[in-house]
């Protein structure tokens, strides 16, 4: 509420494994946080536990917008949903 009130915004939060973002920077992210935060711990493989957990960072400025989570930005060309999604945009034409 604070950061709304002072016309800050967010961004879509972009997580490791996300594109470019290797899943193995998961550790460089839990460095910043305290051990054991909120129950989540990572094992070596940067698998999070308990499962189904999401890790990410959200940047706070006045001149963000929220984008959606869209695969045209993303430069991952062995991407398993962008390999469906430029699939079907093959197919279209």
């Amino acid at each position: 509420n604070d950061s709304f009130q002072k016309g800050l915004k967010i961004s879509d939060r972009f997580s490791p494994g996300y594109c470019d973002w290797d899943v193995a920077e998961q550790h460089k992210l839990f460095s910043l946080l305290p051990r054991g935060f909120c129950g989540i711990t990572l094992s070596a493989s940067a698998l999070m536990w308990p499962a189904k957990s999401v890790s990410g960072v959200i940047g706070i400025g006045k001149n963000l917008s929220q984008k959606g989570y869209q695969c045209h930005w993303c430069t991952d060309k062995d991407c398993f949903i962008g390999k469906i999604n430029r699939t079907k945009k093959d197919e279209k034409k």
